[in-house]
């Protein structure tokens, strides 16, 4: 990613840099998750360039403004149709139609054949008054290459959204008044609707009736809605979460679990909702005398992908008692580094190999800076360290 973003540089404001932006994109993991892909990668960059932009917290915020950069703004002076809203209406439709006709034996397949495209925006066109016969292909095109939301692929024979939650996303837009109809979608397939949902809760306003609804279907979806929710009632959203404090030693087993925990935990807004169960978990892992629920709130911390999630697994790297504390900072890669970086420059061998674990080009520069270490056995135990990311299969 930062390789990726030096292309970027030179056109960041004087007050903004590339380390100032991973360090954003760490405050902000479920944006962070997205933008490593290289089109949300390029799209946060874009952002990023304008002065006075703020990254969003939320994906449901992050896509719109992406969303809408892509289409009124990205290449508009090569834009025939100047207006986004067809554009996105366009994607809207044929995103609620890939989500609608993707079979189960065809689920990891998102792409739509070519021809089933073109009817499709032949249909909405009338409502948006454009004329399906001098349209379909003009702003078919137009999205494909001037947007690169809608990719074409296998020669122009299929088309596909560029990112999954991008379909999703859309999806969910398409049915932003349409709540009834929505939760029917989810009852007769919650795997494919899911992340709709989600994205759903993050822009619908109030979202207590569906999240109660859902609650009834699927408590982890319910759970996990609570980390877009812009607005849901404090009553439900405690009794969700209380209910789910009662689960907590079973994210040891349960890795969707474990990420619903993170997904909520990460929104850290003061007095939010997701503080109250970092605060839980922080306060489980400090005080509880169960090993497994210490164990648990571990994974769940590290889930989080928190600089301060990190910090507070930091305290426990070198207690035995605990060694799930020591390989969580390792899975949060990067966000480690800093923290283990500090014990290295001290002599810890501990510390070096687990950043040779980690394997990211950010440990090895920590390694590297160890070669000039005024203490020569610190000098021989970095570069003995650094050998080993140089072995295959290690």
């Amino acid at each position: 990613m930062r390789l990726f973003l030096e292309a970027w540089k030179s056109e960041m404001p004087p007050d903004k840099s590339i380390d100032q932006l991973i360090q954003t994109l760490r405050d902000r993991p479920l944006i962070m998750e997205l933008a490593r892909n290289p089109l949300m990668l390029t799209i946060v960059a874009h952002l990023y360039t304008q002065p006075a932009f703020v990254l969003p917290q939320s994906r449901s915020d992050f896509y719109q403004e992406s969303t809408h950069i892509l289409l009124n703004q990205w290449q508009n002076n090569f834009n025939q149709y100047k207006e986004s809203a067809h554009k996105r209406r366009v994607l809207q439709h044929l995103a609620l139609f890939a989500q609608d006709n993707a079979s189960q034996q065809q689920k990891n397949d998102l792409s739509l054949d070519y021809q089933i495209v073109v009817e499709q925006i032949r249909k909405v066109l009338p409502d948006l008054n454009l004329n399906p016969e001098t349209d379909t292909q003009l702003i078919l095109r137009e999205i494909v290459e001037r947007s690169g939301l809608l990719l074409e692929i296998e020669r122009g024979d299929k088309y596909q959204f560029a990112h999954l939650t991008l379909q999703e996303y859309f999806a969910a837009t398409a049915l932003r008044d349409r709540e009834n109809e929505l939760i029917e979608k989810f009852k007769n397939d919650p795997e494919r609707w899911r992340e709709t949902v989600k994205l759903w809760c993050g822009f619908a306003g109030n979202s207590t009736n569906l999240i109660e609804v859902i609650y009834r279907e699927d408590s982890l979806t319910a759970f996990e809605c609570l980390a877009d929710a812009q607005e849901v009632s404090s009553d439900l959203a405690e009794r969700i979460i209380e209910e789910f404090k009662e689960k907590l030693v079973e994210v040891n087993y349960d890795e969707n679990l474990a990420r619903a925990f993170g997904a909520v935990a990460s929104d850290v807004r003061e007095r939010g909702r997701g503080k109250v169960v970092f605060e839980f978990l922080e306060n489980a892992l400090n005080n509880s005398e169960s090993l497994e629920i210490r164990q648990a709130s571990v994974k769940a911390l590290s889930k989080t992908n928190l600089p301060q999630a990190a910090d507070i697994l930091f305290r426990y790297y070198e207690d035995f008692d605990l060694l799930d504390a020591r390989q969580a900072l390792i899975n949060m890669a990067d966000i480690a580094v800093s923290l283990l970086k500090g014990l290295a420059e001290k002599g810890s061998e501990m510390a070096m190999r687990d950043l040779v674990k980690i394997g990211t080009p950010y440990a090895t520069e920590v390694l590297n800076g160890l070669l000039y270490h005024s203490d020569e056995n610190i000098q021989r135990l970095a570069a003995l360290n650094l050998a080993e990311f140089s072995i295959p299969n290690n």
